[in-house]
C-alpha cells in the first residue's frame, strides 16, 4: 500500500470516528435536554450534537439558544422558580455530556479509529488546543496520524542518516 492511500484510509477512519462522535453527542444532548424538560429541547440537542464537529460551536450554539429559550421563559412565565431550576438542569446536562465527550466518548472512538490509543489521543487533542486553540484541537489528530504514517514509512531511512551523523561527529576534523 502507497504512502499515499494509507493517509487516505486513516483520514477516512478519522472522519468516521468524528461521525460517530456526533451522532452521540446528538443523541445525549436530546434525550437530555427533552428529560430536563426544556422547551425544543430534543431539536436543540440534537443540533448542538451535530455542530459539535467543529470545536465548540456545537456546544456554545446550543448553550445560548437553551438559555435563549429559557429567558423567554422566565419572561413569560410567573413561576420563575421553576424557570431558574430549569437553567440549573440544563447548565447541567451540558456539564455532564461536555465531560463525557472531553475525557470519554472522543479519546475512546477516535483512539480505536485512529490506531492511537484513548490516552494518547487525548494528549494529541490538547498539545493541539494548546499550540493552534480551536483550530489545533480540529486537527491534531489527522496530522498526528499523517506524521506517524510518514515516519513509519521512512524509519529506515531516518535511522540510517541519524547513524551517519553520529559517525560523522566521532570522526576527527
Amino acid at each position: 500500500m502507497t504512502t499515499q492511500k494509507e493517509i487516505k484510509e486513516f483520514l477516512g477512519s478519522y472522519l468516521k470516528g468524528q461521525m460517530i462522535i456526533v451522532i452521540i453527542l446528538a443523541a445525549l444532548y436530546g434525550v437530555g435536554l427533552q428529560l430536563v424538560g426544556l422547551p425544543f429541547g430534543l431539536g436543540i440537542g440534537i443540533l448542538t450534537g451535530l455542530l459539535s464537529f467543529v470545536p465548540y460551536l456545537g456546544f456554545l450554539s446550543g448553550l445560548l439558544s437553551s438559555t435563549g429559550v429559557i429567558l423567554f421563559l422566565y419572561a413569560s412565565q410567573p413561576d420563575r422558580g421553576a424557570t431558574t431550576e430549569l437553567l440549573f438542569w440544563v447548565l447541567g446536562v451540558f456539564l455532564v455530556v461536555q465531560i463525557l465527550e472531553s475525557l470519554v466518548i472522543t479519546p475512546k472512538i477516535l483512539g480505536r479509529r485512529t490506531g492511537f490509543g484513548s490516552l494518547a489521543t487525548l494528549g494529541i487533542i490538547l498539545l493541539g488546543g494548546i499550540v493552534l486553540g480551536p483550530i489545533g484541537v480540529m486537527i491534531a489528530v489527522p496530522l498526528a496520524g499523517i506524521f506517524r504514517i510518514i515516519y513509519l514509512r521512512n524509519r529506515k531511512e531516518i535511522n540510517k542518516s541519524a547513524k551517519q551523523l553520529e559517525e560523522k561527529k566521532g570522526e576527527p576534523q
